[in-house]
């Protein structure tokens, strides 16, 4: 059987070449973690990879969903 993370109707398929790149990110903690995620690109940089603005970005979805004051 299967499995279910495996289904090609559940997973997106890129184009497989030397010059993908993914950036991705995550959070752990002694009692948790946050979901990965994917790193979108910032097109307004230089090279149209990653920037300060792809991070904060991250952080601005993620972290809100994580953080928690009092820890």
């Amino acid at each position: 059987m299967l499995e279910q993370k495996w289904d090609k109707e559940i997973v997106e398929m890129y184009g497989m070449n030397k010059n993908m790149k993914t950036m991705v990110w995550g959070a752990f903690w002694d009692n948790g973690r946050s979901n990965l995620y994917i790193i979108d690109r910032d097109f307004e940089s230089k090279k149209h990879g990653y920037s300060a603005n792809s991070y904060l970005e991250v952080l601005e979805v993620e972290l809100t969903l994580i953080w928690d004051p009092g820890y």
